[in-house]
């Protein structure tokens, strides 16, 4: 288990209020856009690319609990699903590890990249010593988290955390 208190806080902010995820072929491209204030196109959208295994293994495992407490609000004004065309310029980045957190109605997603030395570490069970790179952070309503942890777990293929041997 990663100590997410000890990563440094992604430099890089955006603020959502659309998102889609979609099956591409290195994973899954997640994309979170910026309506413009008459809802009616994208002002901007910057995509992650997220690797397929660590989509299923770190996403959607370490989200599952969090997803179900997240109240559904019929209310809730997350706007339906529409395809806009694509803005000027779109910002891309790749992300193989996630932290969600929501106080209120409002939530963050920070977007982290794991190298690949540090998964060796991981695998040795040497966290203490694993460097979380920040890459982005999106903040948005807690509504839009629900939609895009939605939009994610459509993808679970069912697979669960295996237990702790220790506990």
């Amino acid at each position: 288990m990663l100590d997410y208190s000890k990563a440094m806080q992604p430099e890089f902010s955006y603020v959502a209020d659309h998102c889609t995820v979609s099956p591409i072929i290195s994973g899954y491209n997640i994309a979170f856009g910026k309506m413009t204030s008459d809802c009616a196109e994208l002002r901007t959208r910057i995509e992650i690319s997220f690797p397929a295994s660590m989509f299923q293994q770190q996403l959607i495992t370490t989200t599952r609990d969090f997803f179900d407490q997240i109240p559904k609000d019929p209310d809730d004004p997350v706007i339906e699903k529409r395809t806009f065309t694509d803005p000027e310029k779109i910002q891309t980045f790749r992300s193989n590890n996630v932290m969600v957190g929501a106080w209120g109605d409002e939530a963050v997603a920070d977007f982290y990249y794991l190298s690949p030395a540090d998964f060796g570490m991981a695998a040795k069970s040497q966290v203490s010593d694993i460097r979380l790179t920040p890459v982005v952070r999106v903040t948005m309503s807690i509504g839009l988290l629900r939609d895009f942890l939605e939009k994610c777990h459509v993808f679970d293929k069912g697979l669960r955390p295996v237990a702790d041997e220790k506990g």
